[in-house]
């Protein structure tokens, strides 16, 4: 859930309360202004994602660039994903760059066994050609 600007509106007693006042138009200002921000502040609270710290970043978790972002002095900085690992006590989150890695397809899956030197070397040599060229002109498929 983000948070919407456009939903703050003041409660009506505040409302009442400034309209009924002969104040400085400055004053009024002043208070739905400290009221607005405690409003986004109560908001963005409860939207920031509590950090990661059970256990240290991996290459997976780090985003295109390599990086990860750490807690240091209760600011949000942000290093290479080793670096932050070294030091295993700090608590890290993802880059808002970041994505999962998504899961290979089943013709991926496929290809990637092909060509693993682990195959099954009891296929002839055209065997293994005949079933790459079905498993490349297959579809792609999630798994």
């Amino acid at each position: 859930m983000t948070f919407d600007p456009d939903s703050v509106t003041p409660p009506d007693d505040l409302i009442a309360k400034v309209t009924c006042r002969s104040s400085e138009i400055a004053d009024d200002c002043i208070l739905f202004a400290r009221w607005g921000a405690a409003q986004a502040a109560n908001a963005l609270q409860r939207q920031w994602p509590e950090p990661i710290t059970d256990r240290p970043p991996a290459e997976e978790d780090a985003d295109e660039c390599g990086y990860v972002q750490y807690l240091f002095a209760g600011k949000w900085n942000f290093d290479s994903w080793d670096n932050v690992a070294k030091n295993q006590q700090q608590a890290w989150f993802h880059t808002p760059r970041w994505r999962p890695m998504r899961e290979p397809t089943l013709k991926e899956r496929a290809l990637a066994l092909l060509d693993s030197k682990d195959f099954d070397t009891d296929f002839t040599t055209e065997q293994i050609a005949l079933l790459r060229q079905v498993v490349e002109s297959a579809p792609d498929a999630t798994p």
